[in-house]
């Protein structure tokens, strides 16, 4: 599941997408989500899903 979001510096902004990428991963029963950003880079779990933050750069190339 890949969520794209341009910034998560803002706690609510993160809260959002984080939920967003949990709620789709759970309806299609996946394991990891990332969030494509600018240039965040982050790996975490809630919930047992894998949430990974990924810039943008790395994920093209």
């Amino acid at each position: 599941m890949i969520q794209v979001c341009y910034q998560l510096d803002d706690p609510e902004t993160k809260k959002r997408e984080i939920k967003g990428l949990l709620q789709a991963c759970k309806n299609f029963g996946l394991k990891q989500g990332k969030i494509i950003t600018y240039d965040s880079y982050d790996c975490f779990q809630v919930d047992g899903i894998v949430c990974e933050l990924v810039p943008v750069i790395e994920f093209l190339n």
